[in-house]
């Protein structure tokens, strides 16, 4: 994603999706928002979420889906906002959601949902311990993530 690195604020939707080669989000360091859609999908190299900055970051909806290699989210630290849908899904290899814990709010539906690697109580800690269930404006979806 270099070129990238001056990019603050993205006032559409963005989607990195269908690289085959990326391994992370480097190049990626300055963005803060996202005023629509940030979907993070097809990527088959992609092992973590490193290279986005550590000052705090809001998108409008976010979608992580379909990253057969991504094993946690490293690198969202920042991440506080998501005004609207928050869906994290079909990532077969991701265990971990630690990196989330600066989040502070959820607008709308909040789902992590077929994970296969993914414990159940790493998602249940996020939106229970970690996040709130209360500041989750909509439905909580939490199933088909590998079993305690």
């Amino acid at each position: 994603l270099s070129g990238l690195d001056r990019l603050e604020e993205v006032s559409e939707s963005f989607l990195v999706t269908d690289n085959p080669a990326l391994v992370d989000m480097t190049g990626l360091g300055s963005l803060r928002r996202v005023s629509e859609d940030f979907t993070i999908s097809k990527n088959a190299s992609m092992v973590d979420m490193s290279g986005f900055g550590d000052e705090g970051m809001s998108v409008e909806q976010l979608w992580i889906r379909d990253n057969p290699a991504l094993t946690e989210l490293s690198g969202l630290e920042a991440l506080e906002i998501v005004s609207e849908n928050f869906s994290i899904d079909r990532n077969d290899a991701l265990t971990s959601l630690q990196a989330l814990s600066g989040l502070t709010r959820v607008g709308d539906d909040f789902q992590i949902e077929d994970n296969v690697s993914l414990p159940t109580a790493e998602a249940e800690w996020l939106i229970y311990e970690s996040l709130g269930s209360s500041n989750v404006g909509g439905v909580i979806y939490i199933s088909g993530n590998a079993k305690d």
